[in-house]
């Protein structure tokens, strides 16, 4: 054990004038040698206030200089100068730490942020989360044809009814596409100009859906249909009774309610009979629908 002192006038300046290096056992030592009570009271504890800390080993190396220097106790003063500066340092510390601890108690009995207090059953759901893979729905549309090509002059126009069943093939988590679904589609309706003509028949078509917008949904559609209509009989733009219909188109959804949506959707539709009966034209056509979409309510 090594000690280091400092000149006398310095000693009485600060608690820690005097340096004594050494460890916990050369203090258990010095105690065993000497077992004098007054030492005994400031046998404490180390006790932590923020930034301030009495060390215990700083207080076991003092108490080991006074065993070795048994003059400042019988010194004028001496043990009661000590325990001053203990006291004195001890209470500084603790009006100190009550400093800091304040504000820090304060903030910790601040409400938390709205954002953290929230359950989970408030937060917003989602509006088109659905139970199981099975969703329904229905549109109706009007379709004119474009009239682009030299051959498209009779400005076919239709009206069509199509309900719509729908198979989720899966969720995505983490891309743009949210949703991939096929839905199998019927067309109900018919031809009002030129002439009046039945339509019946069916439509596979493949749907992208994007991230939802609030209430907003976006997808996109592509698909194929075929269909049974007399339109040939009034119209030279197709041949044949059975008309094939190529289509693709873009819309979006309007949740209403969750699992509940309006949809709005634009599509380019191709008609031709494919080559079944020649000469084989076709034409093209834009149509507009409109229509609702129905998911179920997840447990």
């Amino acid at each position: 054990m090594v000690e280091k002192v400092t000149p006398r006038h310095h000693r009485r300046q600060t608690f820690e004038s005097r340096e004594i290096v050494g460890t916990k056992d050369d203090f258990n030592q010095a105690r065993e040698q000497t077992r004098a009570p007054a030492w005994q009271i400031m046998e404490v504890q180390p006790v932590r206030l923020l930034l301030f800390q009495m060390d215990a080993n700083k207080i076991a190396r003092e108490c080991h200089v006074l065993a070795s220097q048994p003059e400042k106790l019988s010194g004028r003063g001496g043990l009661i100068r000590h325990i001053r500066q203990m006291v004195r340092f001890g209470a500084f510390a603790l009006l100190a730490g009550c400093f800091f601890l304040a504000p820090t108690r304060a903030r910790a009995d601040d409400p938390p942020p709205p954002s953290s207090i929230l359950p989970a059953s408030s937060l917003p759901p989602s509006y088109s989360a659905t139970r199981g893979h099975w969703d329904f729905g229905a549109q109706v549309g009007y379709s004119m044809e474009y009239g682009f090509d030299q051959h498209e002059v009779s400005h076919i126009q239709m009206l069509i009814a199509q309900p719509q069943i729908g198979f989720i093939v899966r969720d995505f988590q983490s891309s743009a596409v949210r949703r991939f679904e096929i839905i199998d589609e019927g067309i109900l309706g018919g031809t009002v100009h030129p002439h009046v003509a039945y339509l019946a028949g069916s439509a596979l078509l493949f749907r992208l859906e994007g991230r939802e917008h609030g209430r907003w949904v976006p997808f996109f559609d592509a698909g194929a249909g075929a269909q049974r209509t007399p339109l040939a009989d009034h119209v030279h733009e197709v041949n044949g009774a059975t008309q094939f219909t190529p289509q693709g188109g873009f819309g979006v959804e309007y949740f209403i309610a969750p699992q509940r949506a309006l949809v709005f959707e634009w599509r380019t539709v191709h008609m031709s009979n494919a080559s079944l009966v020649p000469p084989n034209m076709g034409f093209n056509s834009s149509m507009i629908t409109v229509g609702f979409r129905w998911f179920r309510k997840p447990r």
